[in-house]
């Protein structure tokens, strides 16, 4: 993506409109509503409320109500290089590389994206 992976939400954001679908970006959440059940209806923000049937949101927003289960970690690492990765081509301006589980000793696959002055992210 141009301009790092940042750009990503805005590709998401573009797509949710084109299928219906909101996307709230800087609105504080007040409260989550949740129907009789105890199941997520929406969020109150700035006296509205956005009904919904499903949430994507950081589980911060849903800390004390019982319902977040940890699942497991993230790690995240950055890496400013002079050089290309080994085993890319020369004057690749991207790559994405996927190191499978099964090399790792991990239960998922790892995932590491590789970006460039190419996508405006870094000086030429």
């Amino acid at each position: 993506p141009v301009y790092g992976l940042g750009g990503l939400p805005e590709g998401f954001s573009r797509l949710a409109a084109i299928h219906g679908g909101v996307f709230m970006l800087n609105r504080p959440v007040h409260e989550v509503l949740y129907d009789d059940n105890g199941q997520f209806r929406g969020i109150k923000s700035n006296g509205e409320e956005a009904r919904a049937k499903i949430c994507i949101a950081d589980p911060s927003y849903f800390a004390d109500t019982g319902k977040v289960v940890k699942t497991g970690k993230i790690a995240r690492w950055l890496f400013i290089l002079d050089h290309p990765v080994d085993g890319t081509a020369p004057d690749a301006d991207s790559c994405q590389i996927i190191i499978p589980f099964k090399h790792t000793g991990r239960k998922h696959d790892i995932y590491i994206s590789v970006v460039s002055a190419g996508h405006c992210v870094a000086a030429q």
